[in-house]
């Protein structure tokens, strides 16, 4: 092979060398672009099975909490209560963004059910989410339409207060454990990742 290389003429060497350093170049780039390609795909792995649902998870807390929170707040219009004075609106501004709420709730929890499979011991705890769901809706429905209509009723208040704050509670609970598996599955995720990358090394 070098005799053959010896014999060639100054000009043929740089050619061959030129295309032998072309095809070293293109091998090398076809390996990164086919390590990137795997690297993009892992990412989008992550972000359909981990961070879409821990942000969606996300969005049903805040929600849950966003409705807590407007109708104690729509509550404290009630004629005669000691913070009646700090509300110079009107109570339906509570309500309204109630009514928000639960949208945004209802469509961040179909989010996190759809586009996936979940896990074994996810399916347990999303179908108690969805058991709890359709016990605090309906209530807050309730409550929300009985203050549009000024009925601050003890009946009204201490359904809410006792009923739904248990109601809450429990819900918090579920979500705690939902987002207590996705942290589990993230760190599988990322020891898959971490294993694959030591492979390609």
């Amino acid at each position: 092979m070098s005799g053959l290389f010896s014999r060639m003429k100054v000009g043929t060497r740089l050619a061959v060398l030129q295309v032998l350093m072309l095809g070293f170049i293109l091998v090398t780039g076809l390996v990164g672009l086919i390590g990137m390609s795997s690297t993009v795909s892992s990412l989008r792995h992550m972000q359909v099975g981990l961070l879409d649902p821990v942000e969606r998870l996300g969005e049903v807390r805040s929600a849950q909490q966003g409705i807590n929170l407007e109708l104690l707040r729509a509550l404290q219009h009630q004629p005669g209560h000691a913070m009646v004075a700090l509300h110079n609106h009107p109570t339906t501004l509570h309500l309204d963004r109630v009514d928000a709420h639960v949208e945004r709730l209802t469509r961040s929890w179909q989010g996190f059910k759809s586009g996936r499979v979940p896990e074994s011991e996810e399916q347990a705890l999303i179908a108690q989410f969805d058991a709890a769901l359709n016990d605090i809706l309906p209530l807050v429905r309730e409550t929300n339409t009985a203050l549009r209509g000024d009925d601050f009723s003890m009946g009204v208040i201490r359904r809410f207060i006792i009923d739904g704050q248990s109601l809450m509670m429990s819900k918090a609970t579920l979500l705690d454990q939902l987002a207590e598996i996705q942290l589990k599955s993230g760190e599988r995720m990322f020891a898959e990742a971490e294993a694959d990358y030591r492979m390609e090394q």
